[in-house]
């Protein structure tokens, strides 16, 4: 039911009275520890001032509000949200009664039972207008980001500019899917989706079918640009997107090619028969919310819930929100490194083995290498060669510092070419950086970055991702590598850094001769166990073959818990 075609109760010709009264909640709200950690009592009610004389001489249910609607939507939203005060759990639930039902004016008062010392409980009643909320800027709630400050959404009707930040959902099971989303992009860039042809993207992540279950994994992300176009025109624009790529239509949730969303357009709140903005599904989705959480600035709040998208995100990690069981597994839904063929491994770490000679490389890759690091220009030439008529040979990383820029470049200008760069720091400063971005893009390659120590280059690992995007690399192809493993404080606060601070894959080198740490050589498969237990996406190894089995074990121990965000 679209309650904004609701004209009947809109004007206030008469001032009439609908009130819900004592709707019992468990919420999360307070700022003490415990009420941070346990859900308390509070009892809502909700009195709509509204013109009811038309409905009423109508007497005619679809042409007023139904209260049964209004009572589930409120009680929902108490439920998930997470407030420190109960004058926001108020405003919260006055605006969604206020902005989804088109209510003038609402009265909420909420009471705490023994809220406070002495008394039996504590209340808070507030009164707003509908023209309070349809005036707010959102923008309040964006927060800084220094690496998405460019696009950071404002959220007004449009910009100054004329531009709206729209927010876009990506899917893909059919066929070589980074490639169907990578070709995706490059529609949004060539269509006049983004106005100044830049889209940033989130990491990759694996989902498994969620509602027609019997079908290959998904590929999703989320990707933003600053676009000029109305909802419906860009919603016309990726349906044609759609089908250039190649997507037909068969049944319901069924296997696609590629499946573009709308999530968010500025500020834009829309329902209608084709479009409904933000998209209705939006909260109940992890395969969407975690992608976006990678690139939304970080207090981004949902324009309708009023609720912060981490808020949302972590309360369907904690299973808060009544899933029902089975329809999407957080334990399954991993961020990818697009090059590496997970699919012919059991883990979900990519073990990769770093050899300097042909024989090496033969036993490595025999031995179930997700990949191989070389640093030779001949023998990477020579490996090349030998597997282009064998797909199943493992990926190809070619080590890359200042003194292989001039190798690197030749290699990547060949038709049969690397899967992946590792670049040293150092290449960083170099005038062919910019080249080598090129080509890693065009060739939907991916970058490891390895940052090389010391702490204070981790803690720049978004301004050097900058750097590599505005140079026309996506954030799906970018892993980072510290470059830590002989300093096990920095190495262990990297690696345990929130994904929402590093959101890209994590890399571990562990393929030195004497792994020292404290003195002491460290055992490789010891080191393997907890580079994966601090949720690594890759591991370097000399040789996998005494780790491979360690790697798979790690995984099934530490790796099968919800993603963090």
């Amino acid at each position: 039911m679209d309650h904004s075609k609701k004209k009947c109760c809109t004007s206030l010709a008469f001032r009439d009275s609908v009130k819900i009264e004592g709707l019992a909640c468990q919420c999360i709200v307070g700022v003490k520890e415990p009420e941070r950690l346990h859900r308390q009592k509070v009892v809502i009610e909700v009195e709509m001032f509204l013109d009811t004389s038309s409905c009423s001489l109508c007497d005619d249910l679809q042409r007023t509000i139904s209260y049964a609607t209004v009572s589930r939507e409120v009680h929902k939203y108490a439920e998930v949200s997470q407030h420190g005060l109960l004058e926001t759990l108020a405003h919260g639930i006055a605006r969604i009664v206020c902005m989804n039902f088109s209510v003038p004016e609402c009265r909420v008062r909420i009471e705490k039972p023994r809220a406070v010392p002495l008394a039996d409980q504590a209340v808070v009643e507030i009164l707003r207008k509908r023209s309070f909320f349809t005036s707010e800027i959102a923008n309040n709630h964006i927060g800084s980001n220094s690496q998405f400050a460019s696009l950071r959404p404002n959220y007004t009707e449009t910009s100054p500019t004329g531009q709206s930040v729209a927010f876009l959902a990506l899917g893909s099971n059919v066929g070589n899917t980074f490639e169907n989303l990578s070709n995706a992009v490059d529609r949004l860039k060539s269509s006049g989706v983004a106005v100044d042809g830049r889209v940033i993207t989130s990491g990759m992540f694996v989902t498994p079918a969620t509602y027609e279950t019997d079908q290959e994994d998904f590929c999703n992300a989320v990707v933003a640009c600053r676009t000029t176009m109305d909802p419906f025109l860009l919603l016309r624009t990726v349906k044609e997107i759609e089908e250039t790529l190649g997507r037909v239509t068969t049944y319901r949730n069924g296997p696609r090619v590629i499946d573009i969303d709308i999530i968010f357009h500025g500020s834009t709140v829309l329902k209608s028969d084709i479009l409904t903005i933000p998209h209705e599904n939006l909260h109940k989705r992890l395969f969407v919310l975690l992608p976006l959480c990678d690139i939304a600035p970080i207090n981004m709040h949902h324009p309708v819930l009023d609720l912060p998208l981490r808020d949302l995100t972590n309360s369907l990690l904690s299973n808060t929100l009544g899933r029902i069981p089975g329809e999407e597994d957080a334990s399954k839904i991993r961020r990818i490194i697009p090059f590496v063929k997970t699919k012919s491994s059991k883990s979900k770490t990519a073990v990769v083995a770093q050899v300097h000679s042909e024989s090496e490389l033969n036993t490595e890759v025999k031995a179930g290498a997700d990949a191989v690091l070389v640093q030779d220009k001949s023998l990477a030439e020579m490996y090349l060669k030998k597997r282009v008529n064998d797909e199943q040979q493992a990926p190809l990383i070619f080590f890359t510092d200042s003194g292989r820029v001039d190798d690197c470049l030749n290699l990547l200008n060949q038709e049969n070419t690397i899967d992946a760069v590792y670049l040293s720091f150092t290449v960083l400063s170099s005038d062919k950086l910019k080249e080598i971005a090129e080509k890693v893009s065009s060739k939907r390659l991916t970058i490891i970055l390895e940052l090389n120590g010391p702490g204070s280059r981790v803690a720049d690992a978004t301004d050097y991702v900058s750097l590599l995007e505005g140079l026309g690399v996506s954030r799906w192809q970018i892993t980072i590598d510290p470059g830590l493993t002989n300093d096990p404080k920095a190495l262990q606060k990297y690696m345990t850094t929130p994904p929402i601070i590093i959101p890209y894959p994590k890399c571990l080198h562990l393929a030195s001769d004497n792994l020292m740490i404290g003195g002491q050589t460290i055992d490789p498969t010891v080191l393997v166990s907890a580079a994966i237990q601090t949720k690594a996406d890759m591991v370097i190894v000399k040789s996998v073959i005494p780790v491979k089995n360690v790697a798979e074990s790690a995984d099934t121990l530490y790796k099968s818990s919800t993603p963090e965000i």
